[in-house]
């Protein structure tokens, strides 16, 4: 203890001087005095006084402070140098920081909930190839969760949600709201407290609950109700449903979906009302999410659920489908993930995006530091007198180094301080970059330990770039010789620019990765720009509906409705046309069934996209004809029955036969009878789910446009209330409320939502807009850097032969010469960097592969292209020293010398 309050006592003489300064100026006069007497001089009292300084204090932390401030004043001498260099690091800390915040928010942090550690998903371990789907990350259907927890050993509770879309308010106030299904104990599960009343409860979720409670987040509580506190017990309508709000979920809570927030809980029990059939055994709608029993582990609990899978799949086989499909049914088994960190759309969508922009701001960075290092060198070299007079003082070489490390670290800190700033508001940015209208991010990207973390890891890797190069320089440094050296030399030492031209290389290379990366993705996003989606998306519009009157209508009622629906939409003012379908492009939705080609050499069964459209959905869309006729209104319910197919379909599974006259089998599902249909006619391909190639779900495993089969809405045995339709206007504004009064008029309990097929586009376009625009971006950057760096080598190189060339000018040279002199200084850098580059780059490339689209990841124009950017960068970079250079006179440099 004793120990601790010396060492303790000590530090506080060191940092904070103070009353212990004026005791030691005392003691010094008494030694001064002893001193005189003894006749020892004054030497003798000052060592005296340095030995008792270092009893009383803590020597290594006293010179370290001396070192640092003046670190400070070396620094403060040069606030061009100093400015740059911390900007430089800000801005290359900061980019990388702002990336890593994203990634940390979209992939390593875990939900805000009590123990996520103990959070497992529960899934089956394949497709499940038939059914209907709610969500993007369903896995199971009411049935198949309730078996589930019937059945489990390993979890101490096993709760379920899934995702959904409601329409919400009253009259005028009708707007679209995300919503949540959950089980009673889901919030218990993830021990959630309630900022306002109360959250759901298992006594809240029973079969025949009806419009019970609901619960609302808290940034719809805000948006929605302006915050106010009576929120608690008021009425919310929901699809026609009047819920009453029991509680606010607290603001850090927004739903197991990571980027995405849920505006209105409601217990599963509530789906009788308004969508869900819980009965229903291949209606896909929920989620399990369960957490382990103590002393429990995830691989016991996966050896438990695989046990458990065969009789829990035979007890839950959905009806009405064929022997292949329940057959396949029943192989499935049930497999457990980590389940703390949520599920997430950006996660599946940007996640290598995002690291591979990571690495792109570390190579920037890399450039940055290179940069510094060469400009530090450069200044050690300038400073070796001022290094020389201090180890003639005393100064050992351990001491000049770390005076070297400690400007670095100074540098690297300041940038740090300044990156936090320029983090948050990148990180934000990059945010609303991949905000759209159709998929609101809501993201959380304030800082915490692992953002702290990397920035000051990233730090201290910066001091040992660009801090140890010219640190190793100093110690090389001969003091005597530098102190003897009293004019220029003729020449510089070949030595004293090595390190310069090694790291002028180092950056070309990395340049080399950066530029080819940014041509690459910018060409990508510019293809995918242009990509010929195969119908017209301007002035096109989609409208969803909610009609919950509807919902008990028979059969033969739906299909009356639905085309006067569609006819009113059509007649509104600005519409120039309108079709019903149950597929709308590019909106995320998939259709599929299995099916047979009649005929066909191989019988096995085949699988396609389809989508049941009116007779007007290819006008509509500008979809072109190609061969037979299109959809009439005389393929209505009692005509025979006739499709439609693209022309991948005909490429992919009619082995180049005749497409018209074509007889295909629809496989048995509920609600869809096995039937025939034939090929009345075939269109153009269209994009359909992304814009990049997508999955056709066929033995062709890959097509640019999968296979489409198009039926007669008409025709369609299970019609729902009510499909999308699509709108192609006139361009005038107020659309929306044109359609809203023919609808209105028809049928006044009918609510939509209106957006743009563009708003579609944008979506599938976000994450190759954020990397194209990032990635070009640093590759600008990287070119001002690779000259900035080859113009101080280069002027670096030319100063040093001042004389030299004075001397050459003054022999005849002339200036074409002396040109051609200071740029073959360049050349061997930069060759030999571009060199190392081309393979760097094409190696990164063909990682990133994946995320080309319409370029290989050898591309040669694109290489070329790299190739011309960087030597422009660099004749631009030796065109102004070498100017200079040569227009030096040489009987001023002479007399100066």
């Amino acid at each position: 203890m004793s120990t601790l309050s010396e060492w303790l006592r000590r530090l506080w003489a060191t940092v904070f001087p103070g009353r212990a300064d004026e005791d030691l100026a005392e003691e010094l006069r008494t030694h001064m005095e002893l001193a005189a007497e003894r006749g020892r001089g004054e030497a003798g009292a000052l060592q005296a006084m340095e030995a008792l300084r270092d009893q009383r204090g803590l020597p290594w932390l006293d010179t370290l402070m001396r070192d640092v401030h003046y670190g400070l004043r070396v620094l403060r001498r040069s606030p061009i140098f100093t400015s740059v260099a911390i900007l430089s690091l800000a801005l290359g800390i900061g980019a990388n920081a702002a990336i890593f915040q994203l990634i940390d928010a979209v992939r390593l942090r875990s939900l805000p909930v009590a123990h996520p550690e103990t959070l497992v998903e529960i899934q089956p371990n394949g497709p499940q190839a038939f059914g209907s789907y709610q969500g993007l990350y369903v896995t199971a259907t009411y049935p198949l969760w309730e078996e589930i927890r019937r059945a489990q050993h390993a979890f101490s509770s096993v709760e379920a949600w899934g995702s959904a879309q409601w329409f919400i308010g009253r009259d005028s106030e009708v707007a679209p709201a995300r919503g949540l299904w959950v089980s009673g104990g889901f919030f218990p599960l993830l021990g959630i407290q309630a900022e306002r009343g109360r959250l759901l409860t298992a006594a809240d979720d029973h079969r025949g609950c009806g419009a019970g409670p609901a619960v609302i987040s808290h940034g719809f509580w805000q948006t929605w109700f302006g915050g106010r506190e009576s929120v608690i017990g008021q009425t919310l309508r929901v699809a026609d449903h009047d819920f009453t709000i029991v509680g606010v979920a607290p603001g850090e809570f927004t739903g197991p979906v990571v980027g995405e927030s849920f505006d209105v809980a409601l217990p599963i029990c509530a789906g009788e009302l308004l969508g869900p059939t819980l009965d229903q055994r291949d209606r896909w709608f929920l989620t399990p999410l369960a957490r382990l029993k103590p002393g429990w582990t995830l691989e016991q609990a996966r050896a438990d659920l695989q046990a458990l899978s065969p009789g829990i799949f035979a007890a839950t086989v959905p009806d009405g489908y064929s022997a292949e499909l329940t057959d396949g049914y029943r192989k499935l088994s049930l497999i457990a993930s980590t389940g703390g960190r949520g599920v997430s759309y950006l996660r599946d969508t940007y996640g290598t995006s995002l690291l591979l922009l990571l690495g792109l701001t570390a190579l920037l960075l890399l450039i940055t530091c290179s940069n510094l290092a060469a400009l530090l060198l450069a200044r050690a070299t300038a400073r070796e007198r001022e290094l020389a007079v201090r180890a003639a003082l005393g100064a050992g070489r351990r001491r000049l180094v770390l005076q070297m490390v400690i400007e670095s670290g100074l540098l690297a800190g300041a940038g740090a301080l300044l990156a936090i700033p320029i983090a948050a508001g990148s990180a934000r940015a990059l945010v609303a970059f991949l905000d759209t209208s159709l998929k609101p991010v809501t993201l959380s990207v304030a800082a915490d330990w692992r953002v702290a973390a990397f920035i000051g890891v990233t730090a201290v890797l910066t001091v040992l770039v660009f801090g140890c190069v010219p640190a190793f320089r100093v110690s090389f440094v001969d003091g005597a010789a530098a102190l003897r050296q009293t004019s220029r030399r003729v020449t510089i030492d070949g030595s004293r620019a090595r390190f310069q031209r090694v790291l002028v290389a180092a950056q070309m290379a990395i340049s080399m990765v950066l530029v080819v990366a940014a041509l690459m993705f910018v060409q990508t996003f510019r293809k995918l720009t242009g990509v010929d989606l195969g119908f017209a998306s301007k002035d096109t519009f989609a409208l969803a509906f909610s009609d919950p009157s509807a919902r008990n209508l028979m059969p033969d009622a739906k299909a009356a409705f639905q085309p006067l629906l569609t006819d009113a939409i059509r007649t509104a003012p600005g519409v120039v046309d309108a079709a019903a379908t149950t597929t709308v492009p590019l909106s995320g939705d998939k259709w599929s069934h299995f099916f047979r080609v009649q005929g066909a050499a191989h019988d096995e069964q085949k699988a396609s996209r389809f989508s049941y459209v009116s007779p007007e959905y290819f006008h509509t869309l500008v979809i072109p004809l190609r061969a037979g006729r299109l959809l009439t209104a005389a393929d209505d319910r009692r005509a025979r029955r006739v499709v439609v197919v693209n022309e991948s379909f005909v490429r992919t599974h009619l082995d180049g036969r005749n497409p018209i006259g074509t007889v295909i089998r629809r496989m048995t599902e509920p609600g869809y009878p096995e039937e025939s249909f034939e090929i009345v006619g075939v269109v153009g391909d269209t994009k359909y789910e992304t814009l990049r190639n997508e999955d056709c779900l066929c033995d062709a495993g890959v097509a640019p446009r999968p296979p489409i089969v198009y039926v007669p809405i008409a025709q369609m045995p299970s019609l729902y209330p009510w499909p999308p339709v699509i709108v192609r206007s006139d361009g005038r504004p107020a659309l929306a409320a044109s359609i809203a009064g023919s609808v209105r008029r028809l049928n006044p309990a009918i609510t939509f939502r209106l957006f743009p097929l563009q708003s579609a586009v944008d979506q599938a376009l976000a994450a190759d807009r954020m990397t194209a625009w990032l990635a070009g971006g640093f590759g600008v950057l990287a070119l001002v850097l690779v000259m900035a760096g080859l113009y101080g080598l280069i002027a670096y190189l030319t100063a040093g032969r001042t004389n030299e060339i004075g001397i050459r000018l003054s022999l005849g040279s002339t200036r074409s010469q002396i040109v051609g002199l200071v740029v073959r200084d360049s050349v061997w850098p930069i060759v030999i960097g571009v060199a190392a580059g081309v393979p760097l780059a094409l190696g990164a490339m063909d990682a990133a592969k994946a995320l080309l689209f319409g370029l290989s990841p050898a591309d040669l124009p694109t290489v070329v292209a790299a190739l011309a950017g960087l030597a422009a960068a660099a004749a631009l970079a030796g065109a102004i020293p070498a100017w200079r250079a040569s227009r030096l006179d040489p009987n001023v440099v002479l007399r100066a010398e």
